[in-house]
């Protein structure tokens, strides 16, 4: 933690140097409020009070870091916190509700993809910026996310310390469970497992943010080696445990590979909350400490069994 710490305080301090090639007046105002700044390409003039969301993950992602309170509206897919699902929703991620963004007056609205020209043109008209930060396509790319809102709701210098301290924050903990589990393992994983996002047989690669939750819940991902979500029949007819959403269980038995698998022979099928393991948040440390439970259950005294409530096994 010292380490990381002390990083941020080194990149902080460069950044604040390389304003000194620049006018007195503009360096001293950008050390003093970190603003204007420039996230993702769009300018942020001043901190955001109020904010427009369309993606579930980022919204997460802003109540954990200590700004759901500036979220105003958000779409009918975030529904979590409690804090954030009460808001007025604007429909859906793919259809906004234009009316409803626009009578919420926000400063911004956030989301993960692009809009439609449609919407671009009157978002414009209204003077609403966009800023789109997408999702992190693997565990290291998450700070590139968390430095994202950290910048735009503290600027260029406190928002990189925030981004950073989070992101260590994610880290400690998730690293806090493997050494739970490893503590109960001999030292090295015991279990070979799979996550499988859909029917399609999509599973976590190695290039995936699932990949480093599975490692850190005391397993070894079979589809490490990989990447794109796609695993061949030889791959899939590994595991020992496979974790999938709800109300996939049974059907993931018969998926080519997966059905000749330790996991579908032995009945080890267990399903988890996908907004959990796919969040991006806090929650995803919730869906390690699931996995690694299952996996090891006599190394968490407080629950002797393999499930949680966000978990279910199709074992007999």
């Amino acid at each position: 933690m010292k380490k990381r710490l002390f990083a941020a305080a080194v990149t902080l301090i460069l950044i604040m140097l390389s304003g000194c090639s620049k006018s007195s007046s503009k360096s001293e105002a950008l050390s003093d409020t970190g603003f204007p700044v420039v996230v993702n390409g769009v300018e942020i003039a001043a901190p955001p009070s109020r904010i427009a969301v369309l993606s579930p993950s980022l919204a997460e992602i802003i109540s954990d870091m200590g700004f759901g309170s500036s979220v105003v509206v958000r779409s009918e897919e975030c529904n979590y916190p409690e804090t954030i699902a009460v808001l007025p929703s604007a429909g859906s991620v793919v259809l906004p509700d234009m009316d409803v963004i626009i009578s919420a007056k926000p400063d911004l609205l956030l989301t993960q993809k692009e809009q439609s020209d449609s919407v671009k043109e009157i978002l414009d008209k209204n003077n609403i910026p966009v800023v789109v930060i997408p999702a992190a396509q693997s565990f290291n790319e998450l700070s590139n996310l968390y430095l994202a809102v950290g910048r735009m709701f503290l600027g260029s210098n406190a928002g990189i310390i925030k981004g950073l301290t989070h992101m260590d924050s994610v880290k400690d903990k998730l690293d806090r469970i493997n050494r739970t589990v490893l503590s109960h393992s001999g030292g090295g994983p015991q279990f070979k497992a799979v996550y499988v996002a859909d029917l399609s047989g999509h599973v976590a690669t190695g290039d995936s943010v699932i990949d480093h939750i599975i490692a850190s819940a005391g397993a070894v991902n079979v589809a490490e080696s990989l990447t794109g979500w796609k695993a061949d029949n030889t791959t899939l007819s590994q595991p020992e445990y496979i974790f999938c959403p709800k109300s996939l269980a049974e059907k993931v038995r018969s998926i080519d590979g997966l059905k000749n698998s330790p996991a579908v022979k032995n009945n080890r099928i267990f399903e988890i909350e996908a907004e959990y393991i796919e969040s991006q948040g806090f929650r995803m440390i919730e869906a390690a400490e699931i996995i690694a439970k299952t996996l090891y259950p006599q190394a968490f005294s407080e629950q002797t069994g393999a499930t949680s409530e966000n978990t279910t096994t199709t074992a007999q």
